[in-house]
C-alpha cells in the first residue's frame, strides 16, 4: 500500500525540534519508527515518518524549514512525509501525535530491518492482540 501512496523525502534542520513538536496541532501523525518507540519504547528511530495531508504537508515544510532530499545526501535524517489515503482522523491511534498501533505494526513488517521485526511483534503483543 505504501508505495502507492504519494511520498516525499526531505531533511528536517533540526529533527529533535521536529520530534518534540505537537503534529497534532498541524493535522499531521506519526508513522514507523518514531510511533513505535512512543508505543513501545523499545526502539531508537533511524527512520522518520509522517503521515500528512497536503495542508498539513505545507505547513510542516514552512515551519520547520524542511528542505528537499537531493540524490547524492546519504548521511542525513532523512523525512519521509506521506499522504495518507483516507482521512487523518481514519488512521489516528490512542496516543497524541501518531498513527494506530495497526498500522505502525504493518509498517514495521514491511521492513526487513531485525529490530523492527522485534518492535512489530511487541506492537502486536501490546496493542494488537
Amino acid at each position: 500500500m505504501e508505495a502507492k501512496l504519494e511520498q516525499k523525502l526531505y531533511v528536517p534542520q533540526n529533527i529533535e525540534q521536529l520530534r518534540n513538536a505537537p503534529l497534532d496541532k498541524y493535522g499531521a501523525l506519526w508513522g514507523g519508527e518514531v510511533a513505535a518507540d512512543a508505543y513501545t519504547h523499545y526502539l531508537t528511530p533511524k527512520t522518520y515518518q509522517i503521515y500528512a495531508d497536503t495542508e498539513a504537508h505545507k505547513a510542516l515544510v514552512k515551519t520547520f524549514r524542511l528542505r528537499r532530499l537531493r540524490a547524492e545526501e546519504t548521511d542525513v535524517n532523512i523525512l519521509k512525509i506521506v499522504e495518507p489515503p483516507v482521512g487523518i482522523e481514519k488512521i489516528r491511534g490512542e496516543l497524541p501525535g501518531c498513527v494506530a498501533p495497526l498500522l505502525v505494526y504493518a509498517e514495521l513488517l514491511n521492513s526487513d530491518d531485525p529490530r523492527n521485526l522485534e518492535t512489530a511483534k511487541r506492537i502486536y503483543h501490546d496493542h494488537l492482540a
